[in-house]
């Protein structure tokens, strides 16, 4: 790990706001800070804020806070070290780097598994594009239409035919054998170890950061009796679940857009990229996770689904659109129309750009679509088809949204709307479904201060005009001791200790009107102070009526003159 000054220089360079603005384009300044839509989850209210001075970050609605160094491990999902290095880069600061022996023992090791794929890498893509056996690879890429630039791009190779080419190639530049089965460059089998990946186009499989973490390798051959797709297993740079094929290429055009196409082959994402469609990623071999999607909602607010409309493309885009509602991503669906997939349409001719501008939301392409599945004349074929599209809303959070869809569909299918409402509650994710009028829940601002944090935040970020408060007696104020201790600190100008650091974060950056003008922050301090003072008195009041002392009479009687004057 860095030398700790070393740490504090680059926080120092370092823009928190320009950092943040990068993955949180709703960021606004208000008053002293900036605040826009929290990127940790999912909010309609802003309570993310952001102070320069400070150089930190703090959401007001789920906790999380730090400087820019942990935004950058938090929002890019990296550790420290990583973190701290891409925050040095961004400044221009070369690290000079201490060693924790377990730490260094395990990057080293993830070090030299990027450094093998990355020779692998560049040994097919040398292979495609420059030997002379890979004349039937570039036959087949040609065939598929795939570009030189997109072959670039990608990273594009080819695994030769026979067993130890890529063996023999590791070896001689020093790695151990057993090392590279492994990491999945090489495979054991009736104890012989050889190359895994053999006669296959290669697609280098990079995370968001651009490191090389592993392969996916299709077959050239239709007769390979393997499978279609050939993929590297989980190693300890490498889990397919949290990685998207294509997102390293795509994720500056996802985050100008504010959107990402979703498909599921690794040539529709190479055509589309050929079409000017640079905006799109594709899950690993398996179904879209939580994880994929939460790594998107990093880059952009929407996602839009090219799937199949078979069973399986509809569990899929079920699936989707479940965990997109939870993960906050409004979904949309793109009809390719009776073309396979993205590819054939785009080899096909045609226009790849017109068909994703009119892409739709989920509900409304389904309902579209499957309606040419049944004959709607038909009453048995018309309750499955209001079924199957009922199964998709109930999957919906917004009670405006589903009110639309109904409509929708109670046109579609010529079932009255009471009827489909009745329907949608019987069904197990419809049960909290509301039918009574659909008005929009007031928004509420998650991060609403108390009158006692208000106090402390008018003063701290007005600190110029302190001495306006200097007579004010906390005690009298404050019910809550830390808030006393942090103002008598902040006015008698003494250094914030550490078990205070977290109160006095937040109250420098909560938001509240900046005063240009003392007279008016004099003014704007008086009605903070009576509103604590009058809950003050009145907490003495209510005690006071239940006290048997001679006394309390009169003290009441005090109090009650001071509310009056308050008042």
């Amino acid at each position: 790990m860095s030398d700790r000054s070393q740490i504090e220089e680059i926080k120092e360079r370092l823009d928190i706001v320009s950092v943040v603005q990068e993955y949180v384009p709703s960021l606004k300044k208000s008053g002293r800070n900036y605040f826009g839509l929290c990127p940790f989850h999912q909010e309609k209210s802003p309570s993310f804020s952001v102070n320069s001075e400070l150089g930190m970050f703090k959401c007001f609605g789920c906790g999380e806070g730090g400087d820019a160094i942990k935004f950058i491990e938090k929002i890019e999902g990296l550790d420290f070290p990583h973190a701290l290095e891409n925050a040095a880069k961004r400044v221009g600061i070369t690290l000079v780097k201490n060693t924790n022996p377990k730490l260094a023992k395990e990057r080293a090791k993830k070090q030299k598994i990027l450094e093998a794929n990355t020779l692998t890498a560049q040994y097919f893509n040398y292979l495609l594009t420059k030997h002379k056996n890979g004349k039937i690879a570039r036959d087949y890429a040609k065939k598929r239409k795939l570009t030189a630039h997109s072959i670039e791009t990608y990273k594009l190779g080819f695994a030769p035919v026979g067993f130890e080419n890529l063996k023999n190639f590791l070896l001689k530049r020093g790695f151990e054998l057993r090392d590279l089965v492994d990491w999945g460059l090489l495979v054991e089998k009736n104890n012989r170890i050889y190359d895994k990946f053999r006669n296959r186009l290669m697609f280098p499989i990079m995370d968001h950061q651009g490191e090389i973490v592993g392969f996916s390798g299709r077959a050239i051959d239709k007769n390979e009796k393997g499978p279609k797709y050939l993929n590297s297993p989980e190693t300890p740079v490498y889990n397919k679940s949290k990685l998207l094929y294509g997102l390293y290429q795509a994720k500056e055009t996802v985050r100008k857009e504010d959107f990402a196409i979703i498909v599921e082959g690794n040539i529709d994402i190479i055509s589309s990229y050929q079409a000017g469609v640079k905006n799109i990623v594709a899950p690993l071999g398996t179904a879209l996770t939580e994880d994929q999607l939460k790594l998107l909602k990093r880059y952009c607010s929407k996602i839009y689904l090219s799937f199949d409309t078979d069973s399986a493309g509809q569990r899929a885009l079920l699936r989707s659109l479940e965990l997109a509602e939870k993960v906050g991503l409004q979904t949309l669906a793109i009809d390719i129309g009776e073309y396979q997939d993205v590819d054939e349409m785009i080899t096909s001719g045609g226009d790849w750009q017109k068909i994703v501008s009119k892409a739709k939301p989920v509900v409304d392409f389904l309902i579209k679509t499957l309606s040419k599945n049944y004959n709607l004349e038909d009453s048995r074929q018309k309750s499955v088809f209001v079924k199957q599209i009922l199964t998709y809303i109930t999957k919906i959070e917004n009670d405006i949204e589903i009110s639309d869809y109904i409509e929708k569909l109670s046109k579609k299918s010529n079932v009255d709307r009471d009827t489909l409402l009745d329907q949608l509650k019987k069904l197990p994710a419809g049960q909290n479904f509301n039918t009574q009028e659909n008005k929009p829940l007031p928004i509420k601002r998650v991060f609403k201060l108390d009158e006692e944090t208000y106090l402390l935040a008018l003063l701290v970020q007005h600190i110029q005009w302190k001495e306006l408060a200097k007579n004010l007696d906390p005690v009298k104020l404050f019910q809550n001791e830390n808030n006393t201790t942090l103002f008598d600190l902040v006015i008698k100008d003494k250094t914030i200790p550490s078990e205070f650091e977290d109160i006095f974060v937040n109250v420098k950056m909560s938001d509240i009107e900046v005063f240009g003008h003392k007279e008016e922050f004099e003014k704007e301090l008086e009605t903070s102070v009576n509103r604590l003072r009058k809950l003050f008195i009145k907490r003495q009041l209510n005690a006071l009526r239940n006290s048997d002392d001679d006394s309390a009479l009169d003290k009441l009687q005090e109090l009650s003159q001071e509310l009056g004057e308050i008042r």
